[in-house]
């Protein structure tokens, strides 16, 4: 027979479920990726991108772009969004449903270094390809790196940066500028990686 010594009394029942109510609210947090490690990622998907643009610019003989949207009306994509497109007969069609970022790492515009010469570049028309799924085209202003025909970039240079950040409901944009990635481009397309911060011209 259990005696009333040996039950488990009102008190310890209650810091055992505080305690299992801690450990679940810390379990997001911990399971996801850090910063570094998503910066890390979201920099390595960037630079594939890069070097789509300028293989299909290559092989197809065609302008093409790596684009960033730029609309803070659509917060969903704003800064986190990136897509290569190429161009025909004046129209850009993206080429696949492009990329969206790691979660918490945003495009940062302010440090980034664009091939067009414009901060930011111009709106453009991108009709999306028909295997997308979308239907007709939609005028979305994009931050874009662009590379000839040739594969040249348009620029003897650019830098690309994405840091830890956030979208609010308003689309103000909160960035940690010391928590930074990303990656320098010479006019071959050659990539070089940021090893440290003081990598980043400011």
């Amino acid at each position: 027979m259990r005696s009333r010594s040996d039950a488990f009394t009102l008190v310890e029942l209650l810091s055992v479920v505080a305690i299992l109510a801690l450990m679940i609210g810390l379990l997001p947090r911990l399971l996801a990726p850090s910063g570094g490690v998503a910066l890390q990622q979201t920099s390595s998907a960037l630079g594939g991108l890069f070097q789509s643009a300028r293989t299909l610019a290559i092989l197809q003989g065609v302008r093409t772009s790596v684009r960033f949207h730029g609309a803070a009306s659509d917060l969903d994509q704003y800064l986190r969004y990136a897509v290569v497109a190429y161009e025909k007969d004046g129209v850009w069609t993206a080429v696949n449903a492009g990329y969206r970022f790691s979660s918490g790492i945003l495009f940062d515009p302010a440090r980034s270094v664009l091939s067009s010469g414009e901060d930011p570049a111009p709106p453009v028309e991108v009709t999306w390809a028909s295997k997308v799924g979308s239907n007709g085209s939609q005028a979305v202003r994009w931050f874009s790196y662009e590379f000839g025909n040739n594969g040249v970039l348009a620029s003897p240079e650019a830098q690309v940066v994405v840091s830890v950040g956030r979208v609010g409901v308003n689309g103000e944009v909160m960035m940690d500028t010391a928590k930074s990635g990303g990656f320098w481009l010479n006019q071959s397309g050659a990539q070089s990686y940021f090893e440290s911060e003081g990598d980043i011209l400011e």
